[in-house]
């Protein structure tokens, strides 16, 4: 990673009190209002390949949510135009500084090292509340669809082992939805289910979009993933896993668990066949209130 100047930092510092800069980020800022998330404000930060720029950005929750500026990235991605697919690395984020440092110094050269076009985003939750995780899949999505046609939903502290190159499949178009996170440290190196979809999945814009994504109503810990898990059969897609997986190391997730919200989330999963097109990519508003540009 090659950090910003130290003015640089200075200036972003000034406007955003957190600190991150990197080669090949995005910053992502997300705020959810606790009783209803959807006019909530996010803060979105998009790679830019030329400078560093901070810049206010305002949007009404009613517009659809891609209006944004992004005007930088997409000069980038159509001088990569040679390039068949696009990889855009959706990474949900809240209070983790330290494990989003390591991450990227860690997956920037790894993915480097493979020789295809990505950018990665880091949609952070920044205020009180229960974590809404697939929600901010669905931000993250939404921001980057357009320049991008594949995804890669990829937890802060899932790192990939530097010499699983050939085993994990970043830089290959998914022609299924295709599950990484089945050879995770923290899980002793197996599946810790047979449904579980967790920690990295990858797919393409239309899979995504036959999901209608993720749920928007999961709070806290537990039950999204296996929403998601439920949403690609419910949608006709077929989940695949890379055998022989590759392997992933773990930092560790000391986060407060709130089982209370937990059976909550159960009792939505429950309900998932009949509310799983409604509530979505569907139901998605959110209004943009800034965004951060980073550099290689």
């Amino acid at each position: 990673v090659e950090w910003l100047r130290d003015e640089q930092r200075r200036a972003i510092a000034t406007k955003f009190p957190r600190r991150f800069s990197g080669s090949m980020t995005a910053i992502v800022d997300r705020e959810f209002e606790h009783e209803r998330a959807h006019d909530a404000a996010v803060r979105i930060a998009l790679e830019a390949a030329q400078k560093v720029e901070c810049k206010e950005v305002i949007q009404d929750a009613n517009k659809t949510p891609h209006e944004i500026g992004i005007s930088q990235l997409e000069t980038y991605v159509k001088a990569k135009g040679d390039a068949e697919h696009k990889l855009a690395i959706i990474i949900p984020f809240r209070d983790r500084e330290a494990h989003l440092q390591t991450f990227l110094k860690d997956i920037i050269p790894f993915l480097d090292a493979k020789k295809f076009v990505y950018r990665i985003f880091v949609i952070e939750q920044t205020v009180d509340g229960h974590f809404n995780r697939g929600k901010l899949l669905n931000i993250g999505y939404d921001v980057a669809k357009d320049l991008f046609d594949y995804f890669a939903f990829h937890d802060v502290d899932m790192i990939p082992d530097p010499d699983q190159g050939p085993l994990l499949p970043y830089d290959i178009y998914p022609q299924d939805v295709t599950h990484l996170a089945g050879n995770v440290e923290a899980f002793n190196y197996a599946l810790p289910y047979d449904g579980y979809v967790g920690g990295i999945l990858m797919v393409t814009r239309d899979h995504w979009k036959a999901m209608n994504g993720a749920g928007n109503k999961y709070e806290g810990w537990g039950g999204e993933d296996d929403a998601i898990y439920q949403r690609i059969f419910f949608a006709g897609l077929k989940l695949v896993r890379p055998k022989p997986a590759g392997r992933y190391h773990s930092l560790q997730d000391g986060h407060f668990r709130d089982r209370a919200k937990y059976h909550e989330n159960v009792a939505l999963l429950n309900s998932n066949s009949q509310t799983w097109r409604q509530d979505g990519l569907s139901d998605l508003k959110y209004e943009v209130v800034s965004e951060t540009h980073t550099e290689q």
